[in-house]
This record gives structure tokens, sequence and C-alpha cells, in this order.
């Protein structure tokens, strides 16, 4: 055998060459296998926190929010209706404090979305990191606030919401993370949200004549309101029918009524608006009179009375259709004129009978004063029926005598079916510690003894509502607000309730046998509707919110119960125009719509 040691010295070293290319070849497929592996374990652990972030997202949102968002609905919208909706629940059971109160408890789950986003390594510019640092930077100011002391958060919510959606965060979320899980923090609690908006509601126009005008027995209502259009202004009277559903009609009065803001509404024939008669105060070059409002005839000149006594009703059965009605008193002659005119204008009858002094006034179908007992002397409280027939007035009954000083006036009243009710305050009672007032009552037209009341209710701010032969006084105290319930057998004992978190202007009513409070409060316009004893349990309801948040810009300048529902007329200072609001004994909310024309 022939040796050949160089040759196969390089037979060896190619074996190790193609040993350690076949090693260096299995080593590269290691380790990329290695980075493949890792890559896709990062990619994978990348995933996972977005996936952990997207679900704590949507519980966060579960706890501050509530149920999802509906289409066009911003968050900033709805939690600022959670913030309200807690700021006007009363300490309870149902209102957690501390760490369990609603944001706080929902603080650590947007901390916890943070978290995961962070764990996720998001690139700086991205929108994950961008959501990342807005959650960071809301996580101190929602931990810090509280809506009882102020509604308005803190913190800019619809740029967090809007960065999330640029993130498409929620779309990350498991399937399983979408329906609660047991120990979560509860939902964010049902949102109040406004009975009425802009959107639900027609104005009237401007309101003038609030001190002067009053509500019918049957519900209707009318009044004298002011159109604007440039420089020029016109008188408008809007009147609204009776009824659940009745609607609003506004017509300009005729040219001819001088245009002047003292004016009210003496008769309305019910909301035809075909002749209704207006009473006009300092007008200029002596006008001052009662007008025809769609003629702009004077029907009766100042010079021809001396005071309106009440305000006109309307009454059927004459022999020419509904009638209306209205007393008219002369301080030198010492009478009064009860006239009565055709709805159709085409008759005028009047009737005079003579008092001392001659200041009757017009409560629905009766009049009533008082004056001296001709016997002895003493103040006595007198009352006569209305009719469409001769004689307009009927007999005069002596009701009885008043209690001292004895110089009162009939001041409020109220008219349930056939009973009627009559407050009568002393004229001095603001200078006296103890001013004894009384009511009287009459069902059928048949007069009742005078009822005195153990306390009077304050000089303007109280209410008078009849429900069946009941009528109940309202009126709000500081802290406390009081009812007093009397039939024409007695009265019962003023009930006292203390209230809160309720203004101290809040206006309190009756209404089918529950007591209503109505108050405007930041821009908004809230009620409570439920018995008096239970009104501090009872949700606060969102009536109309403030102007920025689709509501008005004013508040509420009266409310009148009537024939089982309540008229509101709200103020929207920045459109000047007024808006109607019917709340029946049930406590459903509904617009009155209105219409604008001349009546056929």
């Amino acid at each position: 055998m022939k040796l050949d040691p160089e040759g196969d010295l390089v037979h060896e070293l190619g074996g190790a060459r193609r040993r350690g290319l076949i090693i260096a070849a299995g080593l590269l497929v290691l380790l990329g296998g290695g980075v493949w592996l890792g890559v896709r374990a990062w990619r994978h652990g990348k995933q996972a926190a977005l996936g952990r972030a997207a679900a704590a997202w949507l519980r966060w949102e579960r706890c501050f929010l509530g149920p999802p968002l509906g289409p066009g609905e911003r968050a900033s919208g709805r939690a600022r209706l959670v913030a309200l909706t807690l700021a006007h629940t009363r300490q309870g059971p149902d209102k957690p404090t501390g760490d369990a109160a609603w944001p706080r408890r929902c603080v650590p789950l947007l901390h916890e979305v943070a978290v995961q986003l962070g764990e996720s390594k998001p690139d700086f510019q991205s929108p994950l990191r961008k959501l990342q640092v807005d959650a960071q930077r809301m996580e101190e100011p929602l931990a810090r606030y509280s809506p009882s002391t102020n509604p308005k958060l803190p913190v800019d919510l619809d740029a967090l919401w809007d960065s999330a959606s640029l993130a498409r965060l929620p779309a990350r979320a498991p399937a399983s993370a979408r329906s609660a899980r047991p120990g979560e923090p509860p939902p964010a609690p049902t949102a109040v949200t406004a009975e009425l908006t802009r959107a639900t509601r027609q104005p009237l126009e401007r309101y003038l004549a609030l001190e002067d005008s009053e509500i019918n027995a049957d519900g209707s209502f009318a009044a004298v309101f002011e159109r604007r259009v440039g420089n020029h202004r016109r008188m408008v009277l809007c009147a609204i029918g009776a009824g659940a559903a009745a609607p609003g009609r506004c017509r300009e009065l005729h040219e001819n009524v001088p245009t002047h803001r003292s004016m009210h509404v003496l008769m309305n024939t019910e909301p035809t608006l075909l002749h209704p008669w207006v009473r006009v105060y300092d007008a200029p070059a002596g006008g001052n009179g009662i007008y025809d409002g769609a003629s702009g005839a004077l029907v009766w000149p100042d010079s021809a009375f001396h005071s309106t006594l009440g305000h006109g009703v309307a009454l059927p059965g004459g022999p020419d259709g509904a009638a209306g009605f209205l007393a008219l008193g002369h301080v030198a002659e010492a009478q009064v004129d009860i006239v009565r005119q055709a709805g159709n204008l085409a008759t005028t009858e009047s009737q005079r009978f003579r008092t001392d002094p001659p200041w009757v006034w017009q409560f629905d179908d009766h009049v009533a004063w008082a004056e001296p007992d001709a016997s002895t002397g003493r103040m006595h409280i007198f009352a006569r029926p209305l009719s469409s027939k001769p004689p307009l007035a009927g007999a005069i009954v002596d009701i009885g005598e008043l209690p001292p000083p004895r110089d009162h006036l009939p001041h409020r009243w109220c008219r349930s079916g056939d009973d009627l009710a009559i407050m009568h305050r002393p004229r001095s009672a603001g200078d006296l510690v103890d001013p004894v007032s009384v009511l009287t009552f009459a069902h059928a037209g048949v007069w009742a003894p005078i009822v005195t009341l153990p306390l009077t209710p304050p000089d303007q701010w109280y209410s008078l509502d009849c429900d069946g032969g009941k009528a109940t006084l309202s009126w709000n105290g500081p802290g406390e607000l009081f009812q007093l319930r009397c039939t024409a057998a007695g009265c019962d004992a003023v009930d006292a309730v203390a209230t809160e978190g309720l203004p101290d202007d809040t206006w309190l009513g009756a209404l089918g046998g529950q007591a209503l409070a109505v108050w405007n409060q930041d821009g908004q316009t809230w009620f409570r509707m439920g018995p008096l004893h239970d009104l501090d349990a009872v949700p606060d309801r969102l009536l109309i919110d403030d102007a920025d948040h689709g509501g008005l810009a004013g508040d509420v300048d009266a409310v009148y119960i009537r024939a089982g529902q309540a008229l509101l007329l709200v103020e929207d200072h920045a459109e000047s125009g007024t808006y109607a609001v019917r709340i029946d004994s049930t406590g459903r909310v509904s617009a009155v719509p209105v219409t604008t024309g001349t009546p056929e």
C-alpha cells in the first residue's frame, strides 16, 4: 500500500470543514428559530397586554358610564348626567361614600388600563401611548372628584374616549370581557335625563303680565305676551286650552290696543281668542281701559269705573252662547257693576249693587267681598253667585264674621268640581306677629261657615290647591316644607318636613294628593313628586336642562294647579320666549304645543 500523508490530511480537513458548516448551519437555524420564537412571544405578550388593557377598559367604561354609549352620544354628556343624578341623590344605602363612591371606585380600573398599555410597550408616537398618558393624567383628578360638591367633571373625557377609539382599544377585548364579572365595581347609576328638550317645545312669546294672570278652574289659561320684530314690538295674547292635550294659541292684539307692558287679560271667553278683553294700565294719551283685543274697540274707558276686581270667567248656557263676566268697582258711588258680555259681543248686560267699600273680587262663578254687617257693624264676608241668565248676580249670602283685625281681603282661590275654596288674608298681615287668615268653602253654591287657619302662610309664596272638598295650602320655609289641609269642617295640624338639598325658593303645591316641588338650580329646572313625608326619598327629576345641554337659559316663572294637572311657565332669557309645560297627577310630563294665527 502506498501512503499519501498529504492527501489524507486534505481529506481530513475537508470533512472537518463540512462538519463545521453543518454545525454552523444548525446553529443558525437554532438561532433563527429562537429569534422567531422570541418575536412571536413578544408579539403574543403585546397582544395579551392589549387584550388585558381592552378588558380593563370595558370594565372601566361600565363602572364609569353604565350602559354602552349610544350613536352620537358623548362620554362627557353621559358622565355629566350621572354626576347630576348623584348630586341629586340623598345620602343613604343607594349612595356609597369613600372609596365605594362614584367615580372613585372606578379609578383602579382606569389605572389598570394604563398599566396594561404600558406592558404592551407602545411606540412613543402611537395612539396607544397617547391613551396611556391620558389615562394616567386623569386618575388623580377623578379620585378627588365628588359630584355632590360640583356636577362639573374636572377632566376632558371626550379626549380620552377619542384616544381609545383611535387606538381601536375596545375592539381588542376578548369576548369573555364583554360581560360583567363577579366582584366588579357596580356600574354607574342610571343617568337622569331631561324630560323635555328644546326640540320638543314651541315657544309662546316673552311673558309680560305674570303678576296679573290667572288660570281658570278648568285648567285653561290666558296672558299677554310681547313679540319683538326688529325695533318694533307687538302685544300678543296667548291662551292655553283645558285638558291634558289641549294646545296653546297665540294671536296679535289689534293695533288699536295701546302697546304697553302694563296689561293683563280680563275676559277670556275660552281659548278661541275671538274677543278677548284686555285691561291696559298707564297707557299714553289717556288710553287706559278695557279693550276688545280682536277689534281694538275700547269697551270700558277708565272713566267709567274705578277698578277691575278679579278676572273674567266664561259661563255657558246664556241665550247667545258662552259669555264672560266682569266685576267693575266704583269708589265714588260705593257700587259694583256685574257686567255680562256675550262671546260674540252682540249683547252687553250689567247689574249694579251697592257695597261699602266697593271692592268685590271675582272667583270663578262667584263674587265675594267684605263689609260691615248692618246690625253689628262688624266686618263680614259676603258672596253672590253669577248666572248666564238674569239676574246676573244671585242672592247675597252672609258667610260669617271675620276675626281680628277684620281687614281681610280675598287672596287666592281654587276649585274642584262643585267645590270652591277662597283664602282671605288680613291686609295688615305683614305688620302682625301672628296674622289670622280664613278659608271659605262652597259646595254646589252652598257656603259653609268660615274656617280659621291655625297658621298663615307667607304673603306670596304659597299655593292653594283643591281636590274634591279638600283645600291644601303649601309653602316653603328655610329648610322645611309645609302643608295645611282643610275642609269645610276645619283644618288638620300643619305638616312640616325637613328637606335636603332644596333651595329656599322651591315652589311647593299639591297635585293629585301628592306634594309637587319645583325649583331652579344651576340653570336647570328640577322637580319631585310624592307624599310630603316621603319627599326626601323621591328621586329628583330633571325637567329641563340648561342652555348648553339642549335646554333653556331661564327658569320657571309660574306654576298653576287646576283640574288635576300643573301648568308651568318657563322663560328662556336667551331666546326671549316662554314655554308651557304640563305635569299630570301621575307625574307624566308633556310640552304644550303652540300655534300662531287668527282664529276662524
